[in-house]
């Protein structure tokens, strides 16, 4: 995506397991609260391809808002090497 095209998505558009808003903050707390900010997921591609994905998240504070940061590495090679 380009970035123009990713500020018209929904985390949905992308994460076929997005979560409720409910899901979201809990989430966010626990990121808050120093849990492993890394987790594998899958995420749909521009070509409507699912793919697995490793996730950094992090929760950045800047002007009274919390916002996560979360960025998605694409592990295909990784989990077929593993499956291998």
């Amino acid at each position: 995506y380009t970035p123009d095209e990713l500020r018209t998505l929904h985390p949905s558009d992308i994460v076929p397991r997005f979560g409720s808003p409910a899901e979201f903050q809990r989430l966010a707390d626990s990121l808050a609260d120093g849990e492993n900010p890394v987790r594998r997921s899958e995420h749909r591609r521009k070509d409507g391809a699912v793919v697995p994905v490793e996730v950094s998240r992090t929760l950045i504070r800047t002007g009274g808002r919390t916002l996560l940061l979360a960025i998605a590495r694409d592990v295909s090679d990784r989990v077929q090497a593993e499956a291998e």
